[in-house]
């Protein structure tokens, strides 16, 4: 199965590693490398300050220049 173009932009950035599973057929995994759990503890304050501050930022107004895909309540 091919890679998808995010993991493959990961993997060059080196916030994640491949590995070969010896397996039949052959595999690969991934993995965060060193780098990527740097930057953890960083990613997990934003999302918990996302989440104290959901209904603020749920009436943020989109910009004409933003790619934020739109919200749609069910």
């Amino acid at each position: 199965m091919p890679r998808t173009p995010g993991l493959r932009e990961l993997e060059a950035s080196g916030l994640i590693e491949r590995y070969t599973l010896d397996s039949i057929p052959p595999a690969v995994g991934f993995g965060v490398s060193p780098l990527g759990r740097l930057m953890i503890q960083p990613i997990e304050m934003i999302y918990e300050w996302a989440r104290q501050n959901s209904t603020a930022l749920g009436q943020l107004q989109p910009r004409s220049t933003s790619r934020r895909r739109q919200h749609y309540p069910i």
